[in-house]
């Protein structure tokens, strides 16, 4: 998949991104991720040069922030000809074949803008606790219903699901834009949401791909993880 690419913002994650970035490396060339770290201070980016060389690292002076840190690592994938970009938070990893089968459910419908997995906790017994919230029958009308009698589809248009995990088209981008720099973390996946839908664009979840988030993501308990997150 040449015209896909990933990005992962990545501050002091040295206890998660391995995890993230195998995953990744399950379907898409190192050449084809992008890591940008918000000048850690830990081991992050000698684990990143030391074990995945290839990978492309951008190395900001300061803490961008989680926004202004992907709009660096979307930059460089549009430069490089990215159809699509998908979006993963540093802390979080995907099962073997999730990003294939949302770039072809993107193929398949242009109008789906954004596409994400079905978000887990870590260990992948129940639902993640904030992506729960977002399934409700206002927002994302059917699924619940589906999920309970066993029929459901490919894909299920949703108001709103967070960034943790987000396959974005080139085309979407265009239209829409990038995140806003006023959001140093928190809300900037909203308002980008938003504009994604003024533009004409839907949002979707896969109910045939998963994603699986450390701390208050994946579960309501709070987690070293979601302290660094505050970080950013």
């Amino acid at each position: 998949m040449e015209s896909v690419y990933a990005i992962v913002v990545s501050y002091n994650g040295e206890n998660y991104l391995s995890r993230c970035l195998d995953s990744l490396t399950t379907e898409l060339l190192q050449e084809n991720i992008i890591v940008v770290d918000n000048n850690s201070s830990d081991n992050t980016v000698s684990i990143i040069k030391e074990n995945y060389q290839k990978v492309i690292l951008l190395l900001s002076k300061e803490n961008l922030g989680f926004g202004k840190g992907n709009n660096l690592g979307i930059r460089k994938a549009l430069m490089s000809g990215a159809k699509h970009i998908f979006l993963i938070n540093q802390d979080a990893w995907v099962e073997k074949g999730t990003i294939s089968r949302l770039v072809n459910l993107q193929i398949s419908d242009e109008n789906y803008g954004l596409v994400s997995p079905i978000h887990f906790n870590d260990s992948g017994t129940r639902l993640g606790w904030y992506f729960s919230k977002m399934v409700n029958a206002d927002s994302c009308p059917g699924f619940i219903n589906d999920l309970y009698f066993a029929k459901l589809k490919s894909i299920y248009e949703i108001e709103f699901i967070h960034a943790s995990g987000w396959l974005l088209s080139s085309k979407c981008l265009s239209k829409a834009g990038i995140f806003d720099p006023i959001f140093p973390h928190y809300g900037e996946d909203n308002d980008l949401s938003r504009r994604i839908k003024y533009h004409g664009f839907k949002i979707g979840i896969c109910s045939e791909t998963k994603l699986f988030h450390k701390g208050k993501f994946g579960d309501k308990i709070r987690s070293e993880s979601d302290q660094l997150y505050h970080n950013f």
